[in-house]
């Protein structure tokens, strides 16, 4: 092991990303610690989200949707969502929201990351609830 990792004088540092590699050709962007960032988040999320990955911009993205109960729970519908990006800026890993990219929680602080997207998705649900 490299030892990017320890501690040193001035204090715990985080390691930068490692480039991913598939047969030999390193891709452009590493999405290793984004996928390892992002599944840590969802499992802190509360019951009654729902989490799926994909790729946006040759990135992984998380997309958390809020459903609602139709009837009996195998009948789900979406009533909310956010898409929950990861970015390397600055010498940290931090998450973004989807859409504008703008960071919103450092990604070593998932309580903080998950009580912001709860929000969000409450804010839409009492927007929608305003508008019927």
């Amino acid at each position: 092991m490299s030892g990017r990792h320890s501690i040193r004088n001035e204090g715990a540092r985080v390691a930068p990303p490692v480039p991913d590699s598939t047969a030999g050709v390193a891709l452009a962007v590493p999405n290793r610690e984004r996928m390892a960032y992002l599944t840590h988040l969802a499992g802190r999320l509360p019951a009654g989200l729902s989490a799926s990955y994909s790729y946006r911009g040759h990135e992984i993205v998380m997309h958390v949707v809020a459903v609602a109960a139709v009837g009996n729970r195998t009948n789900a519908l979406p009533v909310a969502a956010v898409t929950v990006g990861c970015r390397y800026a600055r010498g940290a890993w931090w998450f973004v929201g989807g859409d504008d990219r703008a960071p919103f929680a450092a990604a070593n602080n998932l309580r903080e990351a998950a009580t912001v997207i709860v929000r969000e998705l409450n804010d839409q649900i009492r927007q929608r609830e305003a508008v019927r």
